[in-house]
C-alpha cells in the first residue's frame, strides 16, 4: 500500500509557524517522498530548479532530499514538475512539436539521474482544451519511452497528479491513454469546492449528503470512482489526502451545520498563509482549547469546528481512518498526503507527538493490512503496459511471458516486479 508524501520547497509562507526542512522528514511514514516543485526552462527545453541557488549543487536542497535514501534505501525520492506556479504555456512550449517532446524527455532522464531522483511526477494544473489534452498524452508517452530506454539498474517512475473535480478531468485528461503510460495517478481528492458558492462545505468530504441540495460530485467517493469509470485501474490510483481545512465565516452564528450560508470573504489561517484554509497544526490547537466546538458530519464523514462565526471543515484521525478503510476495501494503490508541512511535524501545537495525522495513518494501515487478505497484484507493477503498433513489436515475447507467469501464479507480484525492473516489459521505439 503506497504512502506518497509531498515535500514543498516553499515551506508555505509562514507568519508565526515553524518552517519545514528536510531534517523534519520521518522516513517511516511514507514509501514515496515527492519534492515539489521543479519548473520548466522553456528556452532550454528542460527541467530547471525553482531556486537554483538553494536547490542545486552538492549542498543544495535536491541533494539533501535524495540523500534521505541513505538512511532507508527502500524509500523513493521523486521530483514533481509544475504545480500551481507553472503556467500551461510552459508545458505548451515543451510539447510544441514531436522533436521538442522527445528532446525534453531525454533531458528529463539526465536531470533526474544526475540528482539521484527515482522518478518524475507531472503536475500540469491543468490542461484545459482538446489540444492540451493531446499534448499531455504525447508528453507522458515520450517520458515513458525515455524512461524504459534508460539503461540503468531500475526504471524511473512516472506519475501524474490529477484533479479531483470532474470538470477539470473532462477538460484535459484522456484517462485511458494516461493509464497506459504512467505507473500511478495521484488524484487530488481535496479542494472539491466551488468558490463562488457561499455555503459551508468540506474540502474533502468522503461521501455526498443525500439530503443536501449541494453538488453530489464534490466528494472523494465520486472523484475516485469517476477516474476509475473513465479507465484508470484502482491498482494505479492513489487517493490524495490533505491536512488543510476549509476556513470560512458564517453568515448567521446560529446556523453551523454543513450547508449553512457563509460570507463571500475568504480567510487565512494565523500560522500559514493558505487562502481560505487553515492547516491541521492550528486546527488541532483550536480544538484542544475548545473541544466542545468540534462536531462530526456522519453523512459526509468529516469533522468541523465552529467558534463564533468561524467555521472550519477539516480532516482528523477519525475521518482519515474512515477514508483508509474505504481505500483498502477498493484495493486502490495507496494514498498521497498533499504536504508534510500540513501535519504537526514538530508536535508542538497538538500535544499529540510529531506527525499525529500521518502517524495515525501509518499505524492504522499496518493494522488494516494485517487484517486484510491481500490477493491483488502488487500495485508497483504496471500490468497494462503500452501496446506497440506494428512497427513497435520488439519485446512483445517478454511481455507475453510475463503475462503467462502472472496467470500461472509462478511468480509473486514482488518477484515479477524485480524481474521486470531489470528487464522492461517491452522496448518502446517510435
Amino acid at each position: 500500500f503506497l504512502r506518497c508524501c509531498y515535500f514543498h520547497n516553499t515551506f508555505y509562507n509562514t507568519t508565526s509557524g515553524p518552517p519545514f526542512h528536510v531534517e523534519h522528514i520521518d522516513l517511516r511514514l511514507c514509501t514515496h517522498f515527492i519534492y515539489a516543485y521543479a519548473r520548466i526552462d522553456s528556452a532550454a527545453n528542460t527541467i530547471k530548479a525553482a531556486n537554483p541557488r538553494l536547490e542545486e549543487g552538492p549542498l543544495g536542497m535536491y541533494r539533501k532530499f535524495t540523500d534521505i535514501k541513505n538512511s532507508d534505501p527502500s524509500v523513493k525520492a521523486m521530483l514533481s514538475l509544475g504545480g500551481p506556479r507553472e503556467r500551461s504555456e510552459a508545458f505548451d512550449s515543451i510539447t510544441a512539436t514531436e522533436q521538442t517532446i522527445k528532446s525534453f524527455a531525454l533531458k528529463a532522464v539526465h536531470f533526474l539521474r544526475d540528482r539521484d531522483f527515482d522518478g518524475l511526477d507531472i503536475d500540469w494544473m491543468y490542461p484545459d482544451n482538446a489540444s492540451r489534452k493531446e499534448r499531455l498524452n504525447k508528453l507522458l508517452k515520450a517520458l515513458r519511452i525515455a524512461f524504459n530506454h534508460d539503461n540503468q539498474a531500475f526504471v524511473l517512475l512516472l506519475t501524474l497528479a490529477g484533479p479531483g473535480l470532474r470538470t477539470q478531468v473532462d477538460a484535459g485528461f484522456d484517462v485511458p491513454e494516461i493509464a497506459i503510460y504512467v505507473d500511478f495517478v495521484l488524484v487530488k481528492a481535496y479542494k472539491l469546492v466551488m468558490p463562488n458558492r457561499r455555503y459551508a462545505t468540506f474540502s474533502s468530504a468522503l461521501f455526498n449528503n443525500p439530503n443536501s441540495a449541494l453538488d453530489p460530485t464534490l466528494n472523494v467517493n465520486y472523484s475516485v470512482h469517476y477516474w476509475n469509470d473513465l479507465g484508470l485501474p484502482y491498482r494505479k490510483l492513489v487517493v490524495g489526502l490533505t491536512g488543510e481545512g476549509r476556513y470560512l465565516k458564517l453568515t448567521n452564528w446560529a446556523e453551523i451545520t454543513p450547508g449553512s450560508p457563509v460570507k463571500q470573504e475568504i480567510e487565512r489561517g494565523a500560522y500559514y498563509n493558505v487562502t481560505s484554509g487553515m492547516l491541521y497544526p492550528q486546527i488541532c490547537a483550536e480544538v484542544k482549547k475548545n473541544p466542545k466546538n468540534r462536531h462530526f458530519d456522519q453523512a459526509q464523514m468529516n469533522p468541523y469546528f465552529v467558534h463564533e462565526d468561524a467555521w472550519v471543515g477539516y480532516e482528523d484521525k477519525e475521518s482519515l481512518g474512515t477514508k483508509l478503510q474505504w481505500m483498502i476495501n477498493l484495493s486502490v494503490a495507496g494514498f498521497m498526503f498533499a504536504g508534510l508541512q500540513e501535519d504537526d511535524f514538530t508536535g508542538q501545537l497538538c500535544g499529540d507527538g510529531k506527525y499525529p495525522l500521518l502517524t495515525s495513518i501509518y499505524h492504522r494501515i499496518m493494522r488494516l493490512l494485517s487484517e486484510t487478505s491481500d490477493t491483488s497484484e502488487s500495485p508497483t507493477l504496471a500490468t497494462e503496459p503500452y501496446r506497440p503498433s506494428k512497427g513497435e513489436e520488439s519485446g512483445t515475447v517478454l511481455a507475453y511471458l510475463a503475462f503467462v507467469f502472472v496467470l500461472a501464479g509462478t511468480v509473486t507480484g514482488y518477484g515479477l516486479y524485480v524481474f521486470l525492473s531489470k528487464h522492461p516489459l517491452m522496448s518502446f521505439s517510435e
